[in-house]
């Protein structure tokens, strides 16, 4: 050989391409929710593969697995699940989730006097809302006040408010009935 050529044996080198994991994820009911909504969220990849969840929506993950929202306005965040082998390869994947609030109201027990009628009232009244009352003797139970006729004795009213987001809250009110005063001449 000359001084420009070399003989060099080839090098063979054994290259190993190894793919990243799969995920494949779910959530039940939906990426919309109201919140106080069980939900279920699972993802699954092969075999050898561990599956984390993270994201900054975790934190409205209850401990019984509720998305919770306390606020009067809808949260938006981000869930992510991210699949590593063990040779550390990694894929995540992601996925938005809106935790919509469920309606604020007060409604409060009422005490009347025998065979009078009871006012059971909602506040505070909202046009986005819808509200549905249940109970004996009840007139216009599509409004968010009601009138109860002739109450005779105490009794339990379910009122159930539901948001334009189709979230619902509901709550018991108790109509207390007291006799009427007895007067003697």
């Amino acid at each position: 050989t000359d001084k420009n050529t070399c003989a060099c044996e080839p090098i063979t080198q054994k290259v190993t391409m190894t793919p990243k994991p799969s995920i494949s994820k779910d959530i039940t009911p939906s990426t919309i929710v109201c919140s106080g909504t069980d939900v279920k969220m699972s993802a699954s990849a092969e075999q050898g593969v561990s599956i984390q969840w993270e994201g900054l929506a975790m934190g409205y993950l209850d401990n019984n697995k509720k998305l919770t929202n306390n606020n009067s306005y809808a949260i938006q965040d981000t869930f992510r699940v991210t699949a590593v082998t063990t040779n550390g390869c990694v894929n995540t994947d992601s996925f938005i989730v809106t935790i919509n609030p469920l309606p604020s109201f007060t409604a409060e027990d009422v005490n009347v006097c025998y065979n009078s009628d009871a006012k059971l009232e909602v506040s505070p009244v909202d046009n986005n809302m819808t509200y549905l009352w249940e109970g004996e003797n009840i007139t216009n139970g599509n409004s968010s006040n009601v009138t109860v006729n002739d109450v005779k004795t105490d009794a339990n009213y379910k009122i159930t408010v539901t948001s334009n987001t189709n979230c619902k809250k509901d709550t018991t009110i108790k109509v207390i009935v007291s006799n009427n005063p007895i007067v003697n001449i």
